[in-house]
């Protein structure tokens, strides 16, 4: 019995897709507040002919908080797959993301090892990385001093690998991998999905920073090659391409036959409309569109190597083109 945690998110909906599809036996956890129909309505537009693929998953209501949720959850697994986590650069989701990303991966992999789980895959993410001062390539190897990191959401992954690597020593056999920016269909409300929306809808700004990317299928056919040949106690980065914000937009609004960004928006541009996101948020409630985080992010230069996997399990990664323009399709398609 193979366990996805996080199985309505992006990574964990079509890794279970992956799984279902080679017909193992899995079970998935989901929210209470979470939405099966968005997982089935994205079997189907992947290719799943019926709802046979959907239906064959065994769904577990309860968080990674919720310790006799999880317990049940994997009870007579074999294999975790740890995708859920909250992504956020909203400082006001700190306390959350510490409860969601450290304290449930610690539940996580205390029930784990009480359970005699044997496997376990952890989705971390590069904002764990550190830059050098001398290589161009941030390297698999550099990893950030939990101090020296800038963001709480940098900070909870580190802490929740920290959990994991603790569990490596309890007996448990990990891998940890580390994907860069994540593309991929059926999620265009949150994530780079909502990117997606409003290239289509007219996106007047770009920026020339720089960061990695790779798409939804490459990150979770690595997850399961790494766990099938038993690739443990290593971390991996998954990016198949570092590219500027102005290529990647350019791309997309070209795909997707929509109106190219038209201005470079400088750093006192984005360090202005921050503050105002941010007074707007706190007069409204609603989550602002840029923050300081991402506002120092898109104009930041940051590439990373991702030779590990390749090596490992002989891994070919999708040209971020062709992901690009497989996405926009889907996208018109459902929109």
């Amino acid at each position: 019995m193979i366990l996805v945690t996080g199985g309505t998110g992006l990574v964990g909906s079509y890794l279970l897709y992956q799984l279902a599809l080679n017909k193992k036996q899995v079970r998935a956890t989901y929210r209470a507040s979470s939405n099966l129909e968005n997982v089935r309505k994205l079997f189907s537009n992947l290719g799943a002919a019926d709802d046979s693929t959907f239906n064959s998953i065994e769904w577990v209501l309860g968080d990674v908080n919720d310790i006799p949720a999880l317990q049940s959850a994997v009870a007579g697994v074999a294999t975790v797959y740890h995708c859920a986590a909250l992504v956020s650069f909203n400082p006001k989701d700190s306390t959350h993301m510490e409860q969601v990303n450290v304290a449930g991966t610690q539940n996580l992999v205390n029930c784990c090892i009480e359970a005699g789980v044997h496997q376990l895959c952890h989705v971390s993410s590069v904002a764990v990385m550190a830059k050098s001062a001398t290589k161009k390539l941030i390297q698999e190897d550099q990893v950030s001093d939990y101090k020296s990191l800038s963001h709480a959401y940098a900070k909870t992954k580190h802490a929740a690998e920290m959990e994991v690597w603790r569990g490596s020593q309890e007996g448990l056999e990990v891998v940890v991998v580390r994907p860069g920016v994540i593309l991929g269909a059926g999620f265009w409300k949150s994530g780079t999905g909502r990117l997606f929306e409003r290239i289509n809808k007219g996106l007047l700004f770009y920026t020339e920073g720089v960061t990695g990317y790779v798409s939804v299928e490459d990150v979770t056919n690595a997850m399961i090659l790494l766990i099938e040949t038993n690739c443990f106690g290593k971390a991996f980065t998954l990016v198949a391409e570092n590219r500027s914000f102005k290529s990647i937009f350019f791309q997309m609004a070209h795909s997707l036959k929509a109106s190219q960004p038209k201005y470079l928006a400088k750093k006192w541009m984005t360090s202005l409309f921050w503050r105002i996101e941010m007074v707007k948020s706190c007069v409204t409630g609603k989550e602002p569109k840029l923050t300081k985080h991402t506002a120092k992010a898109i104009h930041g230069s940051s590439c990373f190597a991702a030779e590990e996997v390749k090596k490992a399990i002989n891994f070919q990664f999708e040209p971020i083109d062709a992901c690009i323009k497989r996405v926009s399709e889907l996208y018109l398609l459902e929109n």
